[in-house]
């Protein structure tokens, strides 16, 4: 009867370490988690810049063209900007894909399945 009680302490022990350290776990990785969704809000932010500078850009482009004389100057510089804006879009994209997959890491990694499960066991899910 000794042997079981002590062998429940340990038992207790251990999971009370294994607890610990699923919460550090936890509070890790819900920081990374804030970040990534703060880095994808500052994304699609700069996005929806962009999307509204390249349509302004757009338009002025087409206004260029109708004039190019007197504003031949004026349409390689929106071209140049147009093209540069498609290209931080691109990249902006890229980077929300890539931060896209890194939730869906996160989300699929057996830490977090603990983490649910732990959650779960107190009655948070």
């Amino acid at each position: 009867m000794h042997n079981d009680a002590v062998d429940a302490r340990g038992l207790q022990n251990h999971l009370e370490i294994d607890v610990a350290r699923l919460q550090r776990d936890k509070a890790t990785l819900t920081g990374e988690i804030q970040a990534l969704h703060n880095r994808v809000h500052e994304a699609l932010m700069r996005i929806s810049h962009l999307e509204g500078a390249n349509a302004e850009l757009r338009n002025s482009l087409a206004a260029a063209e109708a004039d190019r004389h007197e504003k031949g100057v004026r349409l390689k510089d929106l071209q140049s900007a147009h093209a540069e804006s498609q290209t931080i879009n691109a990249a902006l994209f890229a980077e929300v894909g890539r931060l896209q997959e890194l939730l869906d890491t996160i989300f699929k990694s057996r830490t977090w399945k603990l983490h649910e499960i732990v959650e779960r066991m107190k009655g948070r899910a």
